[in-house]
């Protein structure tokens, strides 16, 4: 399955991942294809998301595609596709959606959310591409200069009131997390480290 050439016009794809809500779960089991399961695993340590958040995201990103000028085709490889039964976890209200969306569209299951899971990946992953392609700008232009910045300051603050005072402490509390993201950022653009957005302390 070539992803990049079935969607040539992801740039005009309005879809984002959606806001996290309490709902209803269930289990339900799916045969995949490996490269299906791992991208459902990898998206989600990539976006810090539940499996079942994946799915919703996986619905919500086929509404977009249907809704361009590229809708997907959803045809069985030709050839043996060695696949794996998994048990996951959804949301209740998604796998109604789910099902709604394979029986209108005539689509097995499976299938759907094999192909689905890949195209979701692939573009997931372009956009991860793109930014990353920023991150050099980003730390020559803003991070570096600020925590330059952030320095003189707190010279200025042991000068003024000493190292001991409230203030110049809980500053340098700020300048220890803005130095952090420097290496973050250092190791994702040297080691293709994942910056993680939960964790301040990452170097």
């Amino acid at each position: 399955m070539n992803v990049k050439k079935e969607i040539t016009n992801f740039e005009e794809i309005d879809f984002k991942i959606p806001i996290k809500k309490k709902q209803e779960v269930i289990y339900t089991t799916l045969k995949l294809s490996q490269s299906a399961h791992e991208a459902i695993k990898e998206l989600a340590q990539m976006q810090g998301l539940k499996h079942a958040e994946v799915f919703d995201s996986m619905l919500v990103l086929f509404d977009a595609i249907e809704g361009s000028n590229s809708p997907l085709q959803f045809k069985a490889d030709k050839g043996r596709v060695v696949t794996t039964r998994k048990t996951y976890v959804l949301n209740k209200e998604t796998l109604n959606k789910l099902n709604r969306v394979v029986k209108s569209k005539e689509i097995n299951r499976d299938l759907f959310v094999d192909k689905m899971a890949v195209v979701f990946k692939f573009i997931v992953d372009k956009q991860i591409s793109e930014k990353k392609n920023k991150y050099p700008q980003i730390l020559k232009e803003y991070i570096i200069p600020f925590l330059e910045h952030a320095n003189s300051i707190e010279e200025k603050l042991h000068e003024e009131v000493g190292g001991d005072d409230p203030i110049s402490r809980r500053f340098s509390y700020i300048l220890t997390l803005l130095m952090a993201l420097e290496m973050a950022i250092e190791g994702n653009i040297e080691q293709g480290t994942l910056i993680d957005p939960e964790d301040i302390s990452q170097q």
